[in-house]
């Protein structure tokens, strides 16, 4: 997944296969910690699973909060709304990650373009910082 804004990918920091460690954005590689699975779950609703380690993990609201500014991590599935996605179409193949339980989109902290930023939840503002394209497989 690469951030419109800033053009850099999605990325679990470190490569840590822990729960609770924090997606981050990075420069695009072929890294395994940049490779994510989206497993559809019901009625649009998709979770959002690692690549990088023995044991599957999802991309998850960090405590299942619904404010802006909650940090996105990577967690033992639970099934929980928390970690559950929609994807809504934006522009000129992007699209907007919407979590369940919040109703909040995934952006980057502050609307940075640099590497390491932060991924968390926000209110949409239709930016192009809120935008994501799917690359690879």
């Amino acid at each position: 997944m690469v951030n419109r804004r800033s053009g850099k990918a999605a990325d679990v920091s470190g490569a840590s296969t822990d729960n609770g460690a924090a997606l981050i954005q990075y420069t695009p590689s072929s890294a395994v910690n940049q490779q994510f699975r989206f497993i559809p779950v019901g009625s649009e609703q998709y979770e959002i699973y690692t690549t990088h380690g023995s044991t599957p993990l999802v991309w998850a609201v960090w405590g299942g909060v619904s404010e802006a500014g909650a940090k996105i991590t990577q967690w033992t599935p639970e099934h929980s709304t928390s970690q559950r996605w929609t994807i809504a179409d934006a522009a000129d193949g992007y699209v907007t990650l919407t979590c369940v339980r919040s109703g909040k989109v995934l952006g980057i902290a502050d609307g940075s373009t640099a590497n390491g930023a932060t991924v968390e939840q926000q209110e949409a503002d239709g930016g192009t910082g809120q935008q994501w394209r799917r690359v690879g497989k």
